[in-house]
């Protein structure tokens, strides 16, 4: 097939090959080999995925010399040309006017348009402005059953019962969203973990592949299918941690500070916090859990879940009619899961998540 001639169908082909060659991988595991030298011998989707630039370089290059001169691209050059590249606005040296934002009767008209990261010197300055929101999210973690707080006087006592105990400090992640929400995250300092590391097969936790995202979206297209998404408010919390010891956590200072503990109060963590090295993998049972029994019905129709086996973020919805008098129906919809994010395709379905 000539590239010139029919350069979408080309582009087609070679990204359906890359597909089958992600799934063959997976499926048959032909390149995790640890006989094969990957450095010598590249993926064959790697290469697919080089042709593919070529084919886009010839391509850009027979379009300029038709319709204007410029140098000619090489296929190294093309994908530097093209690449997707992501740009944050840093707001570590922001100088965020919290006094202002706090003030709503005198400066009503002062808001922020992205989410803020107040540094903690700045909280401290301004302590008496985030007592509230640090109450909230000491309330929240013990109304979810997240932590159980031990005194003072109980912290010596704990630590001897259990010597094999994980013991971590915790601190304040502090944001201003828009347009004037004071918002306070209790977290764990998961990387200053001194003693036995875990391995790493114990807390992996998969995101969907980006070809089987891709795909998805391409055939929600094609059937002109709606696709939305919807999130999980404080997704972690929702998942027991099942291990084998005890995770401790030393209660942040700037709680302390704000009255919201007592100094030297220690937390025995129950569920997934954030920043613990454990908290992804927790959550992904969970919600794996929860999904595969799950069951919605509508007037006419019952809905079920199928993770696929060859990507497990992935699922279908298969609907089956509540009356013998309705044909069956095949897979009609798909969920991607992409940590505490859920998205839709054929986004109507959401309605009955959410």
């Amino acid at each position: 097939m000539d590239f010139f001639e029919r350069p979408a169908e080309v582009v087609g082909e070679l990204t359906h090959c890359v597909k089958v060659l992600d799934v063959l991988a997976v499926q048959l595991k032909l390149f995790s080999s640890p006989h094969l030298d990957q450095k010598l011998i590249p993926h064959p989707k790697d290469i697919i995925r080089k042709v593919l630039l070529m084919c886009k370089a010839q391509a850009w290059n027979q379009w300029h010399q038709t319709n204007g001169p410029m140098e000619p691209m090489t296929a190294d050059d093309f994908q530097e040309h093209i690449a997707l590249k992501k740009a944050m606005a840093s707001n570590t040296n922001a100088n965020v006017p919290i006094e202002k934002l706090a003030d709503t009767i005198n400066y009503p008209d002062q808001v922020v348009l992205v989410t803020q990261t107040i540094p903690l010197k700045d909280v401290r300055r301004t302590l008496e402005l985030w007592i509230d929101s640090i109450k909230s999210e000491l309330s929240s973690l013990e109304t979810k059953e997240a932590i159980v707080r031990v005194p003072p006087q109980g912290v010596q006592s704990l630590l001897e019962e259990n010597p094999s105990a994980k013991v971590l400090p915790g601190k304040g992640v502090f944001t201003i969203k828009p347009p004037r929400k004071f918002k306070s995250r209790i977290v764990v300092c998961g990387n200053f973990n001194t003693g036995p590391q875990l391995d790493k097969t114990e807390i992996y936790s998969g995101g969907i592949e980006v070809t089987s995202l891709r795909t998805g979206l391409r055939v929600s297209a094609m059937l002109q299918w709606e696709v939305g998404t919807t999130d999980v408010s404080t997704a972690f919390l929702n998942a027991w941690l099942k291990l084998k010891y005890l995770i401790l956590v030393w209660a942040p200072q700037i709680a302390a500070d704000a009255g919201a503990t007592e100094y030297g109060e220690i937390w025995i963590v129950r569920k997934a916090l954030y920043g613990l090295r454990e908290a992804p993998r927790a959550w992904g049972d969970e919600r794996d859990r929860q999904l595969r029994p799950l069951r919605v019905a509508t007037r006419t129709m019952m809905y079920r879940f199928k993770q696929l086996v060859t990507d497990p973020s992935m699922w279908k919805i298969l609907a089956t009619p509540v009356t013998v008098l309705l044909p069956k129906l095949e897979m009609r919809k798909s969920l991607v899961t992409l940590v505490d994010l859920f998205l839709g395709c054929d986004c109507r379905f959401l309605d009955y998540l959410c």
